[in-house]
């Protein structure tokens, strides 16, 4: 029986191999989970911290503070690249994590997803 699945081959030749398969998929797809909610929880994090960033700097425009001093003082080019890599690395553990599931489902024969 052969599988493919994202461009890849998988070859079974007995039924123990292919259990086992089953089994390996299934604890990929768990892994990944897993790594999906730590990368939520850190997402989570960071937006709590840009968040606060943004409360900080809003108060400073609202007291009439130089919108170049607000900038600067929120290190905005810091506060964003950061952003921006947390939800980069969010979605690529989010993809893996989608990808290991269905290939996971796609080994116990079920096609509903």
């Amino acid at each position: 029986m052969a599988l493919t699945f994202h461009r890849c081959e998988l070859q079974y030749s007995s039924q123990t191999t292919e259990r086992r398969a089953m089994h390996d998929a299934r604890q990929t797809a768990i892994a990944e989970t897993r790594g999906l909610i730590d990368e939520a929880r850190q997402l989570r994090n960071r937006l709590r911290t840009c968040e606060t960033t943004y409360r900080r700097s809003l108060r400073e425009m609202e007291r009439g503070t130089a919108i170049r001093t607000v900038l600067s003082n929120a290190e905005v080019g810091d506060v964003r690249q950061s952003l921006n890599d947390t939800l980069q690395q969010f979605e690529q553990t989010r993809h893996r994590s989608r990808l290991a599931i269905i290939a996971s489902g796609l080994q116990e024969g079920d096609d509903d997803r």
